[in-house]
């Protein structure tokens, strides 16, 4: 009776076992996500079996809102795979939101995290005059940056400040009209 009792204990233990370790189907893998730069590409990886490979009507697993084009593809039945035409510039805002009729190979509906988004940011120095650290700053002194964007003026006024040793708060900045600028180049 002992063995009988110890048995049925065991395979109870195993079938709660199985539905526990049994998760719905997901998106197990989404980059990328929050600010990066450099973005050229979004891949996905789902728990379960999405497609069967090499199936040329595949149906598009999200709805996406982003405002640089691209085209998709399934790198197989887990693996999906969206390329844009061209490395994404700063200020770029795109949203990935599951279908919501998404369903697996097998017919689970997908669960989980149901939107991704990621940003390419605001403008970023890529080079300065004077460089940063530099001993030899003016009272005056004018930077010249190199932006991996163009800026939009009031962003700069409103988030862009200076700081300096020994000063307790942020110095102001100024932008050099065009104009003024080509007295600077030219000289």
């Amino acid at each position: 009776m002992g063995k009988r009792i110890a048995g049925i204990f065991f395979a109870l233990f195993f079938v709660f076992l199985g539905r526990a370790s049994a998760s719905e189907p997901s998106v197990e893998f989404f980059s990328p996500q929050g600010e990066v730069k450099g973005v050229r590409q979004v891949t996905v990886r789902f728990s379960d079996q999405m497609v069967p490979f090499g199936d040329p009507r595949l149906v598009e697993p999200f709805d996406i809102s982003c405002p640089e084009k691209g085209r998709a593809r399934w790198a197989d039945g887990k693996n999906w795979i969206y390329d844009f035409e061209h490395d994404l510039p700063a200020g770029v805002l795109c949203e990935f939101k599951i279908k919501p009729d998404l369903r697996t190979l097998s017919g689970a509906k997908v669960d989980g995290t149901q939107k991704f988004t990621f940003t390419t940011g605001g403008p970023a120095i890529q080079r300065a005059n004077p460089y940063e650290g530099s001993e030899y700053i003016d009272e005056d002194q004018i930077f010249i940056l190199w932006l991996d964007v163009e800026p939009k003026e009031k962003t700069v006024l409103e988030n862009a400040f200076c700081s300096v040793e020994g000063i307790g708060e942020r110095v102001g900045m100024r932008i050099i009209t065009a104009k003024r600028r080509r007295s600077f180049t030219s000289s």
